[in-house]
């Protein structure tokens, strides 16, 4: 192993930015305009937004089940105006640009690791969006570049040869699956996030160590380094 590299790998979505703030006004205005759905509907559909977000489902997996007369003509023009909502309310989370320039001072290799959007090629987008495409060494976009996060992580490995590699994610589930498939070499830390409903990012049982931002995770590996 390459005892001169630390590598940084990073979820997106609750890590890095909180994307979610517009996921409400969509269901509750966007749904309820193209689709006809009446007002207890679209807070149904919104509560399963979030209860398909804690199993990982991508919309098209439960929409077409779920939304009285959705087509795939119309699955596209709601999956836009979907996107739209929550790129216009996106926010970057407190501190984490100070947390990825601290990083980068400290020479850590800086790569993404987080799954595709429902949009093919819309994740590496909207890190340019956002301003936060610069900071990365690697970007990988699992469904598009790599079959699986774990297996992201393994490229990583494969082509770097760390001394030693952090994964960050907001979700207990993604660390729990990975922690299966990965050796346990591979660090796997939780950043504390939650929305409208949080009951996507409880961490059951507390088996990953969890930290409030990216910073703290930045702090903890820069102590381990003194």
């Amino acid at each position: 192993m390459n005892s001169g590299i630390i590598i940084l790998a990073l979820d997106y979505d609750g890590v890095l930015v909180d994307s979610y703030r517009g996921v409400a006004d969509f269901y509750r205005r966007d749904l309820r305009e193209l689709m006809g759905v009446s007002k207890e509907e679209a807070d149904f559909l919104l509560y399963m937004e979030y209860l398909s977000e804690g199993i990982g489902l991508m919309r098209e997996d439960w929409w077409f089940k779920f939304i009285p007369g959705l087509t795939e003509e119309k699955f596209d023009e709601l999956i836009t105006r979907y996107w739209e909502r929550r790129i216009e309310e996106t926010v970057v989370l407190p501190g984490v640009v100070e947390a990825l320039k601290l990083a980068r001072s400290k020479n850590m290799l800086i790569a993404h690791v987080g799954y595709r959007d429902d949009i093919y090629g819309l994740k590496r987008e909207r890190l340019e969006y956002d301003g936060l495409a610069g900071f990365f060494d690697e970007i990988i976009v699992v469904g598009e570049d790599a079959p699986t996060r774990h297996d992201a992580i393994q490229l990583l490995i494969e082509k770097h040869r760390p001394m030693r590699i952090v994964y960050v994610d907001d979700k207990a589930q993604n660390l729990y699956v990975m922690s299966k498939r990965l050796p346990p070499s591979v660090e796997l830390f939780k950043i504390s996030f939650s929305s409208l409903w949080d009951f996507p990012w409880k961490t059951p049982a507390g088996l990953f160590m969890e930290f409030r931002n990216l910073s703290e995770v930045i702090r903890f590996i820069l102590r381990d380094m003194k």
